[in-house]
């Protein structure tokens, strides 16, 4: 894979990628988690660990946006008064 100017070349696939500034932050995971995470690396499912936390983050912020929090919430609060699924 070689990255060039905003662009990802991999196997004659050429991917346009956002120009995004990144930060770098440092963090403790339970070691059975990163042993979990590096064995995902090793079966290919990602280029390396940064990738798979990277992947982790984006997801959890998409489903805890404000809105679908507080339909989250709704519904648990309504099923606690009523009871009903």
């Amino acid at each position: 894979m070689v990255f060039i100017r905003g662009y990802i070349f991999e196997r004659s696939l050429i991917i346009k990628t956002k120009e995004r500034m990144m930060k770098t932050i440092q963090t403790e995971v339970p070691e059975q988690l990163y042993k979990k995470a590096l064995n995902l690396v090793k079966e290919g499912w990602f280029r390396d660990e940064k990738d798979i936390f990277n992947d982790a983050i984006r997801r959890y912020l998409e489903t805890h946006q404000p809105d679908v929090m507080e339909k989250f919430i709704r519904d648990d609060v309504e099923w606690g008064l009523h009871g009903r699924d």
